[in-house]
């Protein structure tokens, strides 16, 4: 299993970006990984719709995912994904992402 050290140092390489597994693998009994892999798409498109320069959405685009991928694959490593269905509150970050897509994205620095 990929550990978080192990993520790919970037997602992307000249026009090509990484998106779902290929990123950011994360385990199968988190139950998540294709919910992940939709949010990586929708962030995607919005930063390739705001950003005019492909190597600047696709940095941006690494920056707005990343943070979110690791505490997922943490979370799968753990195994604590059964222990979250008892306290709604503590699984609220997990279950109620949402992407806007009518929220402009700027270029990260």
């Amino acid at each position: 299993m990929l550990r978080t050290s192990q993520q790919p140092s970037h997602w992307h390489k000249g026009p090509i970006a990484l998106v779902g597994d290929a990123a950011h693998a994360i385990s199968p009994s988190s139950g998540q990984g294709a919910s992940m892999a939709l949010e990586d798409a929708m962030v995607l498109a919005k930063c390739l719709r705001d950003i005019p320069n492909v190597e600047h959405a696709f940095a941006t685009y690494e920056q707005l995912r990343r943070e979110r991928t690791v505490k997922m694959y943490d979370l799968g490593r753990r195994g604590d994904s059964g222990k979250l269905f008892a306290n709604p509150k503590a699984s609220d970050w997990m279950y109620s992402y949402r992407v806007d897509w009518e929220k402009n994205v700027s270029a990260s620095r």
